[in-house]
């Protein structure tokens, strides 16, 4: 909620990519109560491709543009539903040949659950250019006896890197 809150006031183009149609339906129902006015709703529900071990290219695309850039990425999902496993969906080929296509220029690039091996091999992955980063982790405790760990990447020729 917090980025689109942040993207209504600086008038950017948010989007954000929901596998769950519970998740949907209440991140639906939270920016609804926001009262953003929002032309329309950032949120959408898209499908996973088993075949790909990703999600449906299609309907990513129409999600995000078809030739979509960002200059600031958080990449959390997709993960299997029942069992939160992202083996074979995170680190799968064309998952990083797009996301590294639309946000491997990005001026921060966030990914989550790096504390799993898979999701911390996809970090230079993601990238262009691994080198004109700073890297950081974060770790953070998700309910008691969990933890998890949080990559944020800054490119240093950016705005960003003045914070």
């Amino acid at each position: 909620m917090t980025f689109a809150e942040y993207a209504t006031q600086k008038r950017a183009r948010f989007v954000s990519l929901e596998t769950s149609p519970e998740w949907f339906e209440k991140w639906k129902w939270e920016l609804r109560y926001l009262r953003l006015n929002l032309p329309e709703n950032p949120v959408h529900l898209i499908g996973l491709d088993w075949a790909t071990g990703w999600y449906n290219l299609e309907q990513f695309h129409a999600a995000i543009g078809d030739r979509a850039v960002f200059d600031f990425v958080l990449i959390d999902a997709p993960n299997r539903l029942k069992k939160g496993n992202s083996k074979g969906m995170r680190d799968a080929k064309i998952a990083m040949e797009e996301l590294r296509r639309c946000a491997g220029e990005a001026d921060v690039i966030m990914i989550d659950d790096v504390h799993r091996r898979h999701v911390f091999d996809t970090i230079e992955q993601v990238m262009a250019s691994p080198e004109q980063y700073e890297k950081s982790f974060y770790d953070y405790v998700v309910q008691k006896g969990f933890s998890n760990s949080l990559f944020i990447g800054t490119k240093k020729s950016s705005a960003a890197a003045a914070w």
